[in-house]
């Protein structure tokens, strides 16, 4: 537990060896040594064990001692408490498969052809039962200590994950819910800038783009933007790198397909890509 909470951009040397508590955005991330910088206080990470590196723009807790030098904090702990909006992802689908993690109580998850590391800091919830009923109870509880063993049981193995990315792009759950079963896949996140999107107005010809590596392939009929203004319309849209998508279509690996939405509401929401374009804050994406 910390002794010490501090809301400064530096240590003073007389606190060398304090236990401390500092909360800031991440402005500088080094993977080698594990290193990052929030308040311009140089963190060193590199003790942390399963524990993956925040992004740039992440809001983070570190609870650690300050070192010798009175300019440093070594972390024994690391909670994201807000992730940066472009290296955030949602992700919509079936469970491709979950597998233990290198230390006890985590997991690697598979969804959409996409790793997504689960520790004990993630929000775990089964709302499979239609109605807004919960399928967990206190006498079968879904926590992490049950998370492989309970998935593995459920009928239902449609999952909302929200992610983190870390600086070198793997993901950290920060949200498991089970929903009810779905054919409908999804994912929101920035678009990519490599490969390059690919733009179209035909029917037939897609649009092509890709989202954390997920390539997505959308009909341009079901591609629309948000226009803003008073009454924020959806336009025809063209979709570019670095724009906040979310898309939601059918998934055959390795590929997310969004059809010619057939005209209905249920079509448009099982069959849509929405672009909100460049993001302008750090709100977290979902569904």
């Amino acid at each position: 537990m910390a002794t010490t909470a501090l809301l400064r951009n530096r240590l003073v040397v007389q606190t060398a060896g304090a236990s401390v508590e500092l909360e800031g955005e991440v402005s500088s991330v080094v993977l080698a040594p594990a290193t990052f910088v929030i308040r311009g206080v140089t963190i060193d990470a590199s003790a942390l064990t399963g524990v993956a590196l925040p992004a740039v723009g992440d809001q983070v807790r570190v609870v650690g001692t300050v070192e010798s030098n009175g300019t440093g904090v070594t972390a024994t702990s690391l909670q994201v408490l807000h992730a940066a909006r472009s290296a955030t992802f949602g992700l919509e689908g079936n469970v491709g498969g979950v597998a233990a993690g290198s230390v006890a109580d985590t997991y690697v998850l598979t969804l959409l052809g996409q790793s997504v590391a689960v520790d004990s800091s993630a929000r775990l919830a089964d709302l499979s039962v239609r109605g807004g009923g919960r399928g967990d109870s206190s006498a079968n509880p879904f926590n992490i200590a049950t998370f492989q063993t309970y998935l593995a049981a459920s009928s239902s193995q449609h999952l909302f994950v929200q992610t983190a990315a870390d600086a070198s792009g793997n993901l950290t759950a920060l949200s498991v819910t089970i929903t009810p079963a779905s054919p409908v896949a999804g994912i929101a996140g920035v678009i990519d800038a490599a490969p390059a999107p690919v733009n179209s107005s035909t029917s037939g010809a897609p649009i092509t783009f890709s989202v954390h590596g997920l390539a997505v392939s959308a009909d341009p009929a079901a591609v629309v933007k948000l226009g803003g203004g008073r009454n924020n319309a959806m336009l025809a849209a063209t979709v570019a790198a670095g724009d906040f998508v979310l898309a939601r279509g059918s998934y055959a690996a390795p590929t997310l397909t969004v059809a010619a939405p057939s005209g209905s509401l249920s079509a448009f929401a099982t069959n849509i890509v929405i672009d909100t374009g460049v993001p302008r804050d750090k709100d977290h994406d979902g569904f």
